[in-house]
């Protein structure tokens, strides 16, 4: 699902091989694709706390870490416009630092007995409290570029 545009064919010679820069739209399209895969990849822990349950708890840890690696991968893979390369590698490494943090929350939850137990880790870890905001400061200044549409304030 990420950009792979590609420079068109040349006339005789040999075609360029570098990837095209993107639209801004199709670039806000792309960024928004993957906040979507974000917004549900949370949506799965969120679940998986209210199930109550901690193999479920554990298994949805696992898939989100993955995803986490799999997003920032798709970041990383775009071709962003001019003026977002920095922000795009800031919430691409922010995401791959969330992928991080969980992999260590997962080893702290495993001692867990139950899951209000694993909530008070999760809410206590400050690796992912600090993760947490790198990721919504990338997301700020892509707002702020126009390359993400404004969030409702909580």
């Amino acid at each position: 699902m990420c950009l792979a545009a590609v420079a068109g064919c040349g006339s005789g010679g040999s075609a360029p091989s570098t990837p095209a820069t993107p639209s801004t739209a199709a670039y806000s399209q792309a960024l928004q694709r993957i906040a979507s895969q974000e917004t549900a990849a949370q949506q799965r822990v969120a679940d998986a706390f209210r199930k109550q349950s901690l193999p479920v708890l554990r298994k949805a840890l696992k898939a989100f870490q993955a995803d986490q690696t799999d997003l920032a991968g798709q970041l990383t893979a775009l071709v962003p416009p001019q003026g977002a390369s920095g922000p795009n590698a800031r919430l691409a490494g922010a995401l791959t630092d969330s992928a991080t943090a969980i992999a260590s929350l997962r080893v702290r939850i495993a001692h867990a007995r139950n899951v209000t137990q694993a909530f008070y880790v999760l809410q206590s870890d400050l690796d992912s409290q600090r993760v947490g905001r790198k990721i919504g400061d990338a997301i700020t200044l892509l707002t702020d570029l126009g390359y993400l549409p404004d969030q409702p304030s909580p």
